[in-house]
């Protein structure tokens, strides 16, 4: 009894410490991504479209991106990470969702690609007010992203508890009865 209930104790706080503090207040920016790249500007069509977090994630992160297109999908890759795919298109509505603080200098990059290009790249910001800046196409040096997955807390879980079960069972033949 007194080792299933240290078991439980280490699984909780196993959960517990791996968990990320994301518990804030949501917040959303609609966006219209309309294709125009480049000066002069050229109207290209996309087929992915993927966002960063480049300031500080532990006070913000992403939820994801809602496309209005329903052909179109997101997927939260990790906390700073997302990216939406779909058939090619010239626009985009779109909905940004995070979690946490909305302040002062936050902000995140984004990467327009065709296919196998980018087509354009941009940083979107918030001060005062909501902005965007347009950089020349391939200004964003986005193979410094990270696009790795991070596993879902319910994996260290998983793993923090086979890991206990496996020490208590080696423990138990180690000691004699």
């Amino acid at each position: 009894m007194k080792n299933s209930a240290l078991i439980l104790l280490a699984s909780v706080l196993a959960f517990v410490l791996v968990t990320p503090d994301h518990a804030h207040a949501s917040w959303s920016q609609s966006l219209d991504e309309n294709g125009f790249y480049g000066s002069p500007a050229i109207h290209y069509n996309f087929t992915k479209y993927e966002g960063f977090i480049v300031s500080d994630p532990a006070k913000t992160a992403w939820e994801g991106f809602i496309p209005a297109n329903s052909s179109w999908t997101s997927t939260l890759v990790n906390p700073v990470y997302s990216v939406m795919t779909g058939p090619a298109v010239s626009n985009l509505d779109f909905t940004t969702l995070f979690s946490g603080d909305m302040y002062s200098g936050f902000a995140w990059d984004v990467v327009a690609w065709d296919g196998a290009n980018i087509v354009g790249d941009g940083r979107a910001t918030v001060e005062s007010s909501f902005s965007f800046q347009e950089f020349s196409v391939n200004s964003l040096l986005t193979a410094n992203y990270n696009r790795n997955p991070v596993p879902p807390p319910g994996s260290y879980m998983l793993f923090a508890t086979g890991l206990i079960g496996f020490v208590g069972i080696q423990r138990k033949k180690l000691l004699p009865e």
